[in-house]
């Protein structure tokens, strides 16, 4: 922390990424205390396209107060990628380069940002990059000295891993593992998928891989152990949420439709969109009544209604429509070379996955290196696609 301090004194710019719920907003709040009058916190989850004007002229009129009346000025902004993704994100970054940088005042102002790795960090297209500007920092480890008396360096790697701010919330409430556990547990999809790819498969097998950067390997901590997995993110059951959502796809009917139940997860209803969808009736329902067994959700399926060149068996396709929630339509001609990929679009999400081809999905074929990626958006709007298209 006082290493901190003193880059922020010192007028320097400073960039620290880590996953969600690693201890940004608790290292912000610890830096701002730190520093004293001279601190200009800011959160960037108060940006909000209404008011994201004001809260940058709110900003900037600090950092020039401050550093005016007390002859310096820290800027520490959490939650700077929130920020920098609403529409005057770029114009934002651009005044930050300004005052930061090229200002009359920038050698006695220090700023740290704070971001998730998924979150943007620079807008291009937009001049200086303030990134090019910063240095990296990375969150701080906890020492021996650290350690509260009577407890060992092992035993508090075995909870929490090694991060410096996750002792420090261990030590304010003895309840705070559970807390952190079901915390985790909440929130695991979102902290999986904000980690680097070779990072997440790491999770997912239980141990990381010593090849991997130091940025990945980062943003591990607190999940990862010398031994495996910390005591949080077992009872998260965190490494069986990364295999999921970064494994391949599942071989045999059940384990398939199970996998295929987890991605909708949360939502009411999806739009199964692949052209060859309809192609194999009998094993189709198959799968579907196996998925019903696992989820609620309503399925809208979008296909060519001659996948093989022919119109399709009528009673197949009865057997199909027979299967509770499920509706079809015909994916219209003009929509075939648009909708060229296999998508599970989520609507009250906007976004969804990419999933692989629907005989693999029926367990017709092995799924060899197929996988689900999600996607937060696919570039058409497939609820209009969908209410043009008409019903077999």
């Amino acid at each position: 922390m006082d290493e901190i301090a003193n880059r922020l004194l010192d007028g320097r710019r400073v960039m620290l990424r880590a996953r969600p719920g690693t201890g940004k907003t608790f290292l912000a709040a610890a830096l701002a205390e730190l520093l004293g009058d001279s601190a200009v916190p800011v959160d960037g989850r108060a940006f909000v396209e209404a008011n994201q004007s004001q809260e940058a002229d709110r900003m900037f009129d600090s950092l020039a107060g401050r550093a005016s009346s007390i002859g310096n000025a820290q800027l520490i902004f959490d939650n700077y990628d929130r920020a920098l993704k609403r529409s005057m994100g770029g114009r934002l970054q651009s005044r930050l380069v300004s005052m930061l940088i090229d200002g009359p005042q920038s050698t006695d102002l220090g700023a740290i940002f704070f971001s998730r790795y998924a979150g943007p960090i620079h807008i291009d297209g937009r001049g200086s990059p303030l990134i090019s500007r910063s240095e990296m920092a990375f969150l701080p480890r906890w020492s021996e000295t650290d350690v509260p008396a009577g407890t060992s360096s092992e035993e508090v790697a075995t909870l929490v891993g090694d991060l410096a701010c996750y002792l420090d919330q261990l030590l304010l409430s003895a309840e705070w593992v559970d807390l952190e556990a079901e915390r985790l547990r909440a929130n695991s999809r979102a902290i999986v998928d904000d980690l680097w790819p070779s990072a997440a498969k790491a999770l997912a097998t239980g141990a990381a891989d010593r090849s991997l950067g130091k940025i990945e390997m980062d943003s591990l901590r607190g999940l990862l152990t010398d031994q495996g997995l910390t005591q949080v993110a077992q009872m998260a059951e965190i490494e069986t949420i990364a295999g999921q959502l970064s494994g391949g796809w599942p071989a045999g009917r059940e384990a398939s439709a199970r996998h295929f139940a987890h991605l909708l997860e949360g939502h009411e209803s999806a739009t199964w969109i692949d052209r060859y969808l309809l192609k194999d009736l009998s094993s189709l329902v198959q799968f579907l009544v196996e998925l019903r067994s696992h989820t609620p959700a309503k399925i809208r399926i979008l296909a060519s209604d001659r996948p093989n060149g022919f119109p399709l068996d009528k009673n197949a396709l009865a057997a199909v429509l027979a299967v509770p929630g499920i509706e079809i339509r015909r994916m219209n001609y003009f929509d075939m070379k648009a909708l060229h990929d296999r998508h599970l679009f989520l609507p009250d999400s906007g976004g969804g996955w990419v999933v692989p081809t629907a005989d693999v999905i029926s367990s017709v074929s092995a799924p060899g290196s197929a996988v689900s990626t999600s996607s937060a958006s696919f570039g058409v709007d497939y609820e209009a696609i969908w209410r043009a298209s008409s019903e077999l």
